[in-house]
């Protein structure tokens, strides 16, 4: 099976559940002031993001961010990444003295590298917002993408044969 679309799916997937949830949580935190709570859900957002794009890097699906994943996150790069080295840096800051100008600098850093995950999956779209009024229609656009490069590749339909058909009875 081409390893690109098992990436691409489980990637989605994390994004969607995952990564913009954590995002949600970040900006919820610091518009209620809390932030050793705002920076720490920062910290797990660059982690979920790193993990989303190292995927293709590793060969195999990278499991859930844990303390013992955070150790090996770097063993990954052959080459240095600038950006995500400035974001690491702007997370620290953020994290040795929490508080509204040190998590709006990490927060400006890591929102492009949030969008630029997403365009790494190649959607000809903007990924929907689950939490959003207008995500699950746009749910629906997204999995019939999906579904399309899935059957592309050889596998089946993930939509129930039942669900396509309509008995007017």
């Amino acid at each position: 099976m081409n390893d690109w679309a098992v990436w691409r799916c489980h990637a989605t997937f994390r994004f969607l559940y995952y990564l913009q949830s954590i995002m949600d949580d970040t900006t919820g935190a610091a518009k209620a002031g809390q932030w050793d709570v705002a920076v720490h859900t920062l910290r797990e957002a660059v982690l979920l993001a790193v993990s989303i794009r190292k995927m293709p890097d590793s060969c195999d699906v990278i499991p859930d961010v844990t303390e013992g994943f955070k150790g090996h996150l770097g063993s990954y790069d052959t080459q240095p990444d600038a950006d995500l080295e400035a974001l690491s840096q702007a997370v620290n800051r953020a994290a040795r003295a929490p508080g509204r100008a040190l998590f709006e600098e990490a927060l400006n850093l890591l929102q492009p590298y949030v969008r630029e995950t997403e365009l790494m999956l190649g959607y000809s779209h903007e990924i929907p917002e689950l939490r959003s009024a207008k995500g699950t229609s746009m749910l629906l656009r997204l999995l019939r993408e999906t579904d399309q490069f899935s059957q592309s590749q050889g596998l089946p339909s993930v939509v129930p044969t039942a669900w396509l058909t309509q008995d007017k009875s």
